[in-house]
């Protein structure tokens, strides 16, 4: 999960099935097959692709680890790479993840093991059929509550009533503003959205600090400051950034095409 590969066991999964010749999820798993996925991930040989040069610095960083971990797997478990990229990108592109795992009973942890136990990605066929419909969504995927047997059970649930022959559209960002989810679109859907390369986005602690020691290396004003009280201050707006990295997530600040921050940066 820390390594950015939290959807890995679903993929190990898909690859499992595939090479089972009476697997009940053949027809589902031919489907699959047949869709050309153009997510981060869909192509892991190589650290050198039309999508990564779309990425900030800090996004294309998370993209090398992401598929340098995969090559690892790959590798560790004589997985073919190719299978192994094609079923990852499949989960990033099509699964569900819920935020919280639920809890798995001792005897459903002995049957699909531990790490398959701790996986929050489950693949949903014919709700990940439903195309993305952003503020023109008309219904939305839902845990189904209060299901004794299966606390993964899922539901598309209509937000409105629909008319005959009418498109069922989700929310792939689940309503998160733009800034925030284009990295997400890009990564795991292969897609931009309308408007998305009108923000800009900055690491706080891969681009800021850099520029911030550019910066007050030329300013007139810090000119009279001792060296000793500079590595100080050096020191102070590290810890400051820091902190604030963490209270950010790890996640990029983000600006729009004039500069000015997001809101959700600002907050």
């Amino acid at each position: 999960v820390q390594a950015g590969l939290g959807f890995l066991p679903c993929a190990a999964a898909i690859c499992a099935e595939k090479r089972n010749a009476e697997s009940r999820f053949a027809p589902y798993l031919e489907f699959l097959d047949e869709v050309t996925y153009t997510n981060a991930i869909a192509q892991c040989d190589t650290d050198d692709c039309p999508v990564l040069a779309a990425c900030d610095a800090v996004a294309a960083e998370k993209v090398k680890k992401m598929r340098y971990g995969l090559r690892a797997a790959a590798r560790a478990n004589a997985i073919d790479l190719d299978e192994l990229c094609w079923a990852a990108a499949v989960v990033c592109s099509r699964s569900l993840r819920r935020r919280v795992a639920p809890p798995l009973s001792p005897e459903a942890v002995d049957n699909v093991g531990p790490v398959a136990a701790t996986d929050r990605s489950r693949l949903l066929p014919v709700i990940d059929l439903v195309n993305h419909g952003g503020s023109q969504a008309n219904a939305a995927v839902q845990p189904l509550k209060n299901d004794p047997e299966d606390p993964f059970a899922t539901c598309l649930v209509a937000a409105r009533d629909l008319e005959a022959d009418e498109e069922i559209l989700i929310d792939y960002g689940a309503g998160s503003p733009p800034a925030g989810r284009a990295e997400t679109f890009l990564l795991d859907y292969g897609f931009v959205l309308p408007g998305a390369g009108a923000y800009g986005f900055a690491a706080l602690e891969g681009d800021f600090l850099p520029a911030v020691g550019q910066f007050s290396a030329d300013r007139a004003g810090m000119r009279d400051v001792s060296k000793d009280e500079l590595e100080r201050l050096k020191a102070r707006i590290q810890r400051l950034v820091a902190a604030a990295s963490a209270a950010h997530k790890g996640k990029p600040l983000a600006f729009d095409d004039v500069g000015e921050p997001t809101p959700e940066t600002l907050s």
